[in-house]
């Protein structure tokens, strides 16, 4: 594996409500399965033999407590999550400027980072909701993709 190769991952899921994630890391990956039928994603690799190449991490440490936060607020309302419920959580700026819902920080001595997009998938009844920016201030869009 070389360290210079970018972080891909990425979530599928099935009509049937089956999840799987996926983080891959030069010519190898590794499979990730949901934790209680949630699964969750933020900007660093949550593989323990892709960690050392993880970069990103490196300078936005803050994904770790996005990812953390994100899955706290799950567990408080699990068996009570609906898409309008996740909306607002991920929302959230609790920790800010390092919250779920991240909007450039000046003071920082990196690059600023930003919540581009947020996407909610409800595979079971086929429709995936996108907020194209800030879940705060970007409505989300219901995607119903074809059988």
């Amino acid at each position: 594996m070389n360290a210079s190769q970018n972080m891909l991952g990425f979530i599928m899921a099935s009509g049937e409500g089956e999840i799987i994630g996926v983080e891959s890391a030069a010519n190898t990956y590794e499979v990730l399965y949901p934790d209680k039928s949630v699964m969750v994603r933020a900007n660093h690799y949550l593989t323990e033999r892709f960690k050392p190449l993880d970069l990103f991490a490196k300078y936005w440490s803050d994904s770790y407590l996005r990812y953390h936060r994100l899955k706290v607020l799950i567990e408080k309302d699990r068996g009570k999550i609906t898409p309008e419920l996740m909306m607002e959580k991920l929302a959230n700026h609790m920790n800010h400027p390092k919250s779920i819902c991240a909007h450039p920080d000046p003071d920082s001595a990196f690059p600023p980072s930003q919540t581009l997009a947020s996407i909610i998938m409800v595979p079971e009844k086929r429709v995936v909701y996108i907020a194209n920016g800030n879940p705060c201030e970007t409505a989300y869009v219901a995607y119903h993709p074809d059988p």
